[in-house]
């Protein structure tokens, strides 16, 4: 839900893949909103004759970023330098982040609230003492973490707590 404005250099992202030209492919860097570049030389180690044996318009990948150009707002980015159990590690964040994100949801509707407005209320609290929802939630599950702490008006931390508590 809520999109930053340039990635870090070493950060695994997830990518929309827009274009496939011979020498490079141009994506869409979905968690940041902004486009991105790899060159044929980090989409693979060796020798690659047809870069669509490996991507394909409208796929989504885990890349690496590599470099960012503030002054151009370049991005260049990498598929091969992104191992096995990294990509599996970010495709599990995602779906935990969005599950997390579906509970904002749920207790928006309930709230008579809009969820983004929600999101936004939460989520500068929370990213001050977890870097994503989904763990800031699992801790509370847990009992490590007492959702007060997160200092929410009193309708969003009671309809949390009552969820916690059924489940």
């Amino acid at each position: 839900m809520a999109a930053k404005r340039l990635p870090e250099e070493g950060e695994l992202v997830k990518c929309t893949v827009t274009s496939v030209q011979s020498h490079s492919i141009f994506v869409r860097i979905d968690d940041y909103g902004i486009n991105g570049m790899i060159h044929i030389s980090e989409v693979a180690p060796g020798r690659i004759r047809n870069m669509r044996d490996y991507v394909v318009e409208g796929k989504s990948v885990i890349c690496k970023v590599l470099r960012v150009n503030l002054e151009r707002g370049h991005v260049d980015l990498s598929l091969r330098r992104v191992s096995e159990s990294q990509r599996r590690n970010k495709v599990n964040e995602i779906k935990k982040e969005k599950l997390a994100e579906k509970l904002v949801e749920v207790v928006a509707f309930n709230l008579n609230m809009k969820s983004e407005e929600l999101y936004s209320a939460i989520s500068e609290k929370v990213h001050e003492h977890f870097y994503l929802l989904f763990e800031c939630f699992s801790e509370v599950a847990r009992g490590n973490f007492s959702i007060s702490e997160l200092k929410l008006p009193k309708n969003v931390w009671e309809m949390y707590t009552n969820f916690f508590m059924k489940y």
